[in-house]
This record gives structure tokens, C-alpha cells and sequence, in this order.
């Protein structure tokens, strides 16, 4: 988007183009090979650094597959799950090639992505409920699990290739998201090799005690955050961002 902005002259139609791709919200893009997934040890898998990282550098570019506003009458795991059943059920992925795609991206890409508390697939294998329900409760936990909120405005949406970030309460890379689009960028310098974490909590949330913060983390996400910053305890490093 930015190189169609820097053309000469405004290119109306070509930026048209790229606003309907982004709305399909399967596109995502490492700029410049910043970044790569790996085994990451006891996190699963994570984005490290591919070389060295400068501040304000970005990383990766990703589209919302789905997004909902932060307060609403269900809980927002319910309210995606809704929305993705309304868009890919009946006749309309016959009828739309956008949605379509986005059908193929959902079961190649999406239902792959990691669970709540990183819990394994196999739960959801019962015999007491049927596949529609068992497809209906792995939505609800990946939305759960990986869902984040937008730092410009009040929405969560799941971005999938950002799912890979994990989680630090001092984060060496910001985020710059919306209902549609997020921008990840370092925080400050990364050397090659080393892991690249974005915070899953809101940035005023980063502020709060040491318990507050896992409590918030242990309840939405599902997992006791072990990040250096909170294994060092309270008090220390309290509401600082720095590095992890």
C-alpha cells in the first residue's frame, strides 16, 4: 500500500485493488526477510529475527480474517464464530469467489492455527458431539487464543500469520493494527537469532502489576505468562516496556 501511495501520480484503481484483496483478509507478507518461524522450546513455535533488526523497522504486514468490536451482547469468541458461519455456510461460497478463498484459506490455514493454552487438537475429538460441533468449539478457542485488539480502535480481530508471535509484557516489537490491517515493527534492536515478542495485552494493561497482568493473560488466553519480565518478580521492571 505505501508503494502505490509514493507513485508519481495517485493510482486510484490499483489502490482500489489492493483494499478488496485486504478485505478478503487472507494476505500477509514478511517485509524483507526480517523475520522467520521456528521451534521456539517449551513456546512451540515463534518469529525470530532472520538478521538484525533496527527500531521502528517493519517486520510483517498481515490482513484480519476476522474482526469484531471489543464490547458486544456475546462473548467476542462467540460473535466471530457466528460471523464466520454466517459467511461460509448456504450458498454464498457457490456464489462469491471471494468467499470462496477465503473457505480455502479458512480450512488450509485458519483451523491450524494454535489453540487456547496451546491445548491439543484431540480434545475436541468426542463422540458425544457431533463434527459441525467440534469444528464450532476449535473455532472458539483459536479466536480465543489468538485474537488481538486493534491499537486503533476498539476491536479484536485474528490476524493469522501474527498468530506466531508470542508474548512478552516487555516487548521487543509494537503492533499498529486496525479492524482490517496490522503493521508489525521492532521496538528496538533485535540481533539475528533472537526472538521477536509482541505484547497481547493492550499497552495500558503492560503498566499493571505482575498479577494483574497473568491473571488478565491466564483468563483471555489461557496460560501463565513466564516472559522475563514477569519471572523476575514484582517490582521489578514494573511498568516498563523494556526488553525481554
Amino acid at each position: 500500500r505505501e508503494r502505490v501511495r509514493q507513485l508519481p501520480s495517485p493510482n486510484k484503481k490499483l489502490d482500489a485493488e489492493l483494499e478488496e484483496q485486504f478485505s478478503l483478509g487472507i494476505h500477509s507478507e514478511i517485509i524483507d526477510g526480517a523475520i522467520r518461524v521456528e521451534s521456539v522450546g517449551d513456546m512451540g513455535r515463534g518469529y525470530v529475527a532472520a538478521r538484525d533488526l533496527q527500531p521502528g523497522e517493519p517486520l510483517l504486514f498481515d490482513t484480519a480474517f476476522l474482526a469484531v468490536p471489543v464490547d458486544g451482547p456475546k462473548a467476542m469468541h462467540e460473535r466471530m464464530q457466528e460471523k464466520l458461519a454466517k459467511r461460509l455456510t448456504g450458498e454464498a461460497r457457490r456464489r462469491s469467489a471471494k468467499i470462496d478463498a477465503q473457505a480455502d484459506f479458512f480450512y488450509s490455514v485458519v483451523k491450524d492455527l494454535p489453540l487456547k493454552g496451546n491445548m491439543e487438537r484431540g480434545v475436541f475429538n468426542c463422540n458425544s458431539i457431533t463434527e459441525e460441533q467440534q469444528e464450532q468449539l476449535m473455532v472458539f478457542s483459536i479466536c480465543e487464543g489468538c485474537a488481538m485488539p486493534c491499537t486503533e480502535e476498539p476491536f479484536m480481530a485474528l490476524y493469522p500469520a501474527a498468530c506466531y508471535f508470542n508474548h512478552s509484557c516487555a516487548p521487543n516489537a509494537s503492533t499498529e493494527s486496525s479492524r482490517s490491517t496490522l503493521l508489525v515493527r521492532a521496538a528496538q534492536p533485535i540481533a539475528a537469532g533472537e526472538e521477536v515478542f509482541v505484547s497481547y495485552l493492550p499497552t495500558a494493561l503492560l503498566d499493571r502489576p505482575l498479577a494483574e497482568r497473568r491473571d488478565r493473560l491466564q483468563g483471555g488466553r489461557g496460560f501463565e505468562c513466564r516472559c522475563r519480565r514477569c519471572l523476575a518478580g514484582p517490582g521489578e521492571g514494573e511498568g516498563a516496556a523494556a526488553a525481554t
